[in-house]
């Protein structure tokens, strides 16, 4: 399944909760596409105790539009992630995971992970990126930044990328811990 089914649902439901009844699918052997086959076809009556069919259907994942994403965009300002629209450092709280996607046009988003319900592919309706993982930060000064998605699966090359755009705004890496 990969990652392409959680980008075609409709529904946006969560990929992990997917997973489950993509499995029943593929042994199954159906002739029948996968969303078809839950939602309408042979398989609209299976109800997994691992994950019920009314978890399935109101785990989504949120998916922001262009101005819901305003609020998420983070610029550099003297070396520190700013969010644009606030003008607030970015803060990560310890214990909870914060990520980040770089998009196609060079635009970093950040926020707080959600499990469920806030991942990477929320920032751009899971539309393409040029880099995405995760991050610390404290009082908009960068610590320490990892290369993980698993909507994305980002390689090694997205996230040099990401490095070239953070060095392109000055950010200081000399002390920020690169976790690949």
């Amino acid at each position: 399944m990969g990652n392409s089914a959680a980008q075609i649902d409709p529904r946006h439901r969560y990929g992990h909760n997917l997973h489950f009844y993509y499995d029943i699918w593929f042994k199954s052997e159906s002739n029948q596409p996968f969303f078809y086959w839950l939602d309408v076809g042979d398989g609209r009556e299976i109800n997994l105790d691992k994950c019920s069919r009314n978890k399935l259907q109101n785990q989504c994942i949120e998916y922001l539009g262009p101005k819901e994403r305003e609020t998420y965009e983070v610029i550099v300002e003297d070396g520190r992630l700013v969010y644009k629209q606030s003008k607030m450092p970015v803060a990560t709280t310890e214990g909870s995971k914060w990520i980040f996607v770089l998009s196609t046009s060079r635009v970093l988003y950040v926020g707080q992970k959600k499990k469920g319900k806030f991942q990477h592919s929320s920032f751009l309706s899971g539309g393409a990126t040029t880099s995405s993982g995760r991050l610390v930060a404290v009082e908009g000064v960068l610590k320490a930044i990892w290369p993980y998605s698993g909507h994305y699966l980002p390689t090694e090359e997205n996230f040099k990328e990401f490095i070239v755009f953070l060095r392109r705004n000055n950010v200081d890496l000399s002390n920020v811990k690169v976790n690949i």
